[in-house]
């Protein structure tokens, strides 16, 4: 996890590396068949490694803080507050936030269809219940019922008089 080294950062390093070229210079006149003369071979190829390295980094910076700005603007973010760590950040917050909002999706759609089943099987049930309880009334005999109500009719007559 490197940390994010901003342009300012960039050019803080140059400014060292710029002193450090300076020393280097200052040196080689006083050089000449002295053993410091190794220190500057060394030290200049140093620097221009590292001024090279500068020099893409200070590039790279500049691209970077230009994308973040494009980013910040496409979210709807002010550009010219927004810095790479922040919008890292609240991107992460993002990023986090829709994941659970998809897990609460998906977990809602279960419990629907964990409910929506349960009651699939409770429908069934009153349906094989009510179908049980009209197949079991139509079993009594119907003949002759007509006759009965007839005689229980008489029958109830001959007790009131």
């Amino acid at each position: 996890n490197a940390e994010y080294m901003g342009t300012g950062e960039a050019q803080k390093l140059r400014s060292s590396v710029n002193k450090i070229k300076n020393e280097i210079s200052s040196l080689e006149g006083a050089v000449n068949n002295n053993p410091l003369e190794k220190f500057v071979v060394v030290m200049n190829d140093f620097y221009v490694k590292s001024n090279e390295l500068i020099n893409q980094l200070e590039a790279r910076s500049t691209k970077l803080d230009k994308e973040v700005k494009e980013l910040a603007e496409y979210f709807g973010e002010d550009s010219t507050q927004m810095k790479l760590d922040n919008f890292v950040s609240l991107f992460n917050q993002f990023v986090y936030d829709f994941k659970e909002a998809e897990n609460e999706l998906e977990q809602d759609r279960i419990r629907a269809e964990k409910e929506a089943k349960t009651e699939a099987e409770k429908q069934k049930k009153l349906q094989e219940r009510e179908q049980k309880l009209a197949t079991s009334t139509s079993s009594f005999p119907v003949t002759g019922s007509a006759a009965a109500v007839s005689q229980l009719g008489s029958q109830s007559r001959s007790f009131g008089a």
